[in-house]
């Protein structure tokens, strides 16, 4: 024991205190630190597999800390100690003990991919920042300190995520194939997309999830159709799309240009059986088509389904849609004439949810016409006899009650047209479209 050392108890307060708070200029408390943190940061690492940190330790000795207070230097470990590990934060990294580890894991590097480990350059973490800070890309789920370069040209590095979280950009060139071969899920936040020139897909891949929260609108090159143009290809796992902002699909220009001009929004996609747009008003020279799809909510149309060559080819291969949504207020013809659910309405009680879903989602979303002329809502063959009760159909002979609907689910309109729970269906859909009702008319195609 040093005899020049005086004992704590015998210290005045102020002393002790002047004393603390001279520590951090004093250039022997950086060696304090090291003695006090280097039994943890060498436990950190060997729990990291790693004992590259051994030949830092042994530069950080001796320790050279001495005080003219006994106590100061076992309290003042201590107390380095208890703030290694004490919970500043929420989340995975929650202490500074946490905070080490996690940079041990980024510099450990990979000897598959020819990553260096940086390690032995990590002596303190004040450091530990500066160290990955040339390590830029983002949103990938590659091996941290990979190149750009690699992942664009190494077809053995697999990137199975793609997380944008910039917006505001437009996506205008195809993912490339190389990439796109190991992708399962996919999330960017660009505003528009559509190739900048050309024709082809933006994405190719076998994707399980595609997020595309912020996109507006999808454009595509006049001049080219069938499956060479479009948002998504080959997406066999692929079950929902999530649009909830987008609001037009249409030719760049905005205008029908060519005979050929129209684009397959989704395909080859065949366990695809939601497509969430409720903002959607354009639908215009696109085709949704082949898909087993249940499930489709898009918003209040301005555009008819037409495509350059007059035809309305949309909706058809899709004999499970039993939910078809439009938003409230549309006021333009609609030609759904290629919409025939044949799985739908070959079962009974698909049948009775799909005529409620029609009155919901589709007419009682139809603008009111009344005091104006009529606009033509056209439907397949099949759809129309189900909805009009042709042939002595179920909605000839069952009531609105019969499909779960009370005299309070009626709207104001329909009270006032005399239509209660206990109308026939068809009978409604009569009284609801004619001249006293919203005057549409609902056609069969040829």
């Amino acid at each position: 024991m040093n005899e020049s050392e005086k004992n704590i108890e015998t210290c005045l307060p102020e002393s002790i205190l002047a004393e603390v708070s001279a520590l951090p200029t004093d250039p022997q408390f950086v060696s304090l630190v090291n003695e006090s943190l280097d039994p943890l940061k060498q436990q950190a690492f060997q729990q990291a597999g790693s004992d590259a940190y051994n030949e830092v330790v042994a530069s950080h000795k001796p320790y050279t800390f001495t005080s003219s207070v006994r106590q100061m230097k076992s309290n003042l470990i201590l107390l380095l100690r208890r703030l290694w590990r004490f919970p500043f934060g929420s989340g995975t990294i929650r202490s500074l003990s946490d905070m080490w580890a996690h940079y041990i894991t980024r510099l450990q590097g990979s000897e598959t991919y020819g990553i260096p480990s940086r390690l032995s350059q990590l002596t303190d973490l004040p450091s530990a920042p500066l160290l990955v800070a040339d390590r830029k890309i983002s949103g990938a789920d590659v091996e941290d300190g990979i190149s750009l370069v690699r992942i664009l040209s190494d077809s053995s590095v697999a990137v199975t995520e793609l997380t944008d979280d910039t917006t505001g950009w437009t996506w205008n060139k195809a993912l490339p194939s190389n990439i796109t071969g190991s992708l399962k899920n996919v999330s960017l936040n660009c505003t528009k997309a559509g190739l900048a020139s050309g024709y082809g897909f933006m994405i190719v891949a076998d994707l399980d999830t595609l997020n595309l929260p912020y996109l507006e609108e999808f454009r595509f090159q006049t001049g080219e159709y069938g499956y060479n143009v479009g948002l998504v290809k080959n997406a066999t796992g692929l079950t929902k799309i999530d649009t909830p902002n987008l609001k037009a699909i249409m030719p760049r220009g905005g205008s029908i240009v060519s005979n050929n001009c129209q684009a397959y929004i989704f395909y080859e996609c065949p366990n695809l059986v939601e497509w969430n747009a409720p903002k959607l008003t354009r639908l215009w020279c696109s085709y949704v088509t082949n898909a087993p799809l249940e499930k489709v909510v898009l918003g209040t149309l301005e555009t008819d389904f037409m495509t350059a060559y007059g035809s309305y080819s949309n909706f058809h291969n899709t004999a499970n849609l039993i939910h078809f949504e439009i938003g409230a207020g549309t006021a333009v013809s609609l030609h759904l004439n290629w919409w025939n659910p044949t799985n739908v309405l070959a079962d009974q009680d698909n049948l009775q949810q799909f005529l409620s879903n029609f009155r919901s989602f589709i007419v009682l979303r139809l603008a009111n016409r009344k005091t104006t002329t009529a606009l033509t809502l056209t439907l397949s063959a099949a759809v129309y006899n189900a909805v009009t009760g042709a042939n002595s159909g179920w909605a000839s002979q069952h009531t609105l009650a019969e499909l779960g609907i009370t005299d309070n689910d009626l709207t104001d309109l329909e009270t006032e047209l005399g239509i209660t729970s206990a109308t026939i269906y068809a009978t409604w859909l009569d009284t609801y479209t004619g001249a006293n009702g919203i005057h549409w008319n609902v056609n069969k195609a040829n």
